[in-house]
């Protein structure tokens, strides 16, 4: 998929196929907080360019059992596009064009689905 226009936003009702989140990661012990503004998820040059960064967020999260509220921060800030009940894919093949940073295809804890 290209993207002709540069700079694009991903926020919900932007994109027919894909959306970018606002919420923490809380899978596997994930460091990362999922921003959707377009320093994280936007376009450039055709592409989309999702980032990373070590700049770290912070929410508060309410525990109804004892009516407080606590703040909980994330170290790291990314981006991630999703296509839930967007994009239904039922047969055929999907190819996607994938750079990652390194340049060593067996760098560790670059790949989701690596080591």
């Amino acid at each position: 998929m290209q993207y002709s226009t540069d700079g694009r936003s991903f926020k919900a009702g932007e994109d027919p196929i894909f959306e970018a989140i606002d919420q923490p990661d809380f899978t596997n012990n994930a460091m990362q907080f999922y921003d959707s503004s377009p320093s994280y998820v936007t376009t450039k040059d055709g592409h989309l360019v999702i980032s990373t960064r070590a700049e770290k967020t912070s929410w508060n999260v309410f525990d109804p059992t004892t009516q407080t509220s606590e703040v909980h921060t994330k170290n790291y800030t990314s981006g991630m596009v999703q296509s839930w009940n967007k994009f239904c894919f039922t047969g055929g093949i999907l190819e996607l064009s994938v750079q990652l940073p390194g340049g060593q295809a067996d760098a560790g804890g670059l790949w989701y689905a690596d080591h």
